[in-house]
């Protein structure tokens, strides 16, 4: 059963500001763009999963993990974020990608979803960067299956669609934390069976705005 660490927060040049009960994060170099070749990746369904992070799980001689997380940085301050560690989505935010010190778990994927939904604290550092996925409070991580080359989140709750923009962040945090901690496998996310992409109305969190209005 995968334990619920607290972290405090760390941005590239500053300490993040986090509650007392948060331990540290660090960004980290680490490619969030698809395959070996640059390419999106694509579930079993023929959907496109859009950017796809690479990135590996390291499990150290101790037996603790440094879990990569995924974080939002506001659109004005994009070009701060280092470019091997972020992807610009089309509202222009960028998903920044960060490490947790070592913790110990042997679910990845379940302990870096539920630390973001259970996150205190939504506003973090200078530049900012932010956690969506810490409003959704009625949402919780009901299981996590993997496969050679995919993992598969099925997530129970309720989300109210906040618009396409934020919609675009929920959908973007929740794939792509998954497939960083899963050792860069190919995710697909389901919220009480539906694919959480139809559940919000988002086609592509990476490609063009689909709602000019939100």
């Amino acid at each position: 059963m995968a334990q619920n660490p607290s972290f405090r927060l760390k941005s590239r040049a500053s300490t993040l500001l986090a509650g007392a009960a948060i331990t540290a994060l660090l960004l980290t170099s680490c490619s969030p763009h698809g395959d070996s070749n640059g390419n999106n990746k694509t579930a079993e369904n023929g959907e496109d999963t859009g950017s796809t992070p690479t990135s590996s799980v390291a499990v150290e001689d101790d037996g603790l993990t440094k879990l990569p997380l995924y974080l939002v940085g506001s659109a004005a301050y994009t070009a701060e974020y280092p470019d091997d560690s972020r992807t610009t989505l089309t509202c222009g935010e960028a998903m920044v990608l960060v490490n947790t010190v070592p913790v110990k778990t042997e679910e990845p994927v379940q302990t870096a979803l539920e630390f973001l939904l259970g996150n205190e604290q939504y506003y973090h550092g200078e530049p900012q960067l932010l956690d969506p996925l810490k409003n959704l409070n009625d949402v919780t991580v009901k299981n996590v299956t993997t496969e050679s080359d995919a993992v598969r989140v099925e997530l129970s709750g309720t989300i109210v669609n906040p618009g396409w923009c934020q919609a675009a962040q929920l959908v973007a945090q929740l794939e792509m934390t998954a497939a960083a901690a899963a050792g860069g496998k190919t995710p697909t996310i389901t919220l009480d069976g539906a694919n959480v992409r139809q559940a919000l109305g988002v086609e592509d969190p990476y490609g063009p705005r689909q709602d000019p209005h939100n």
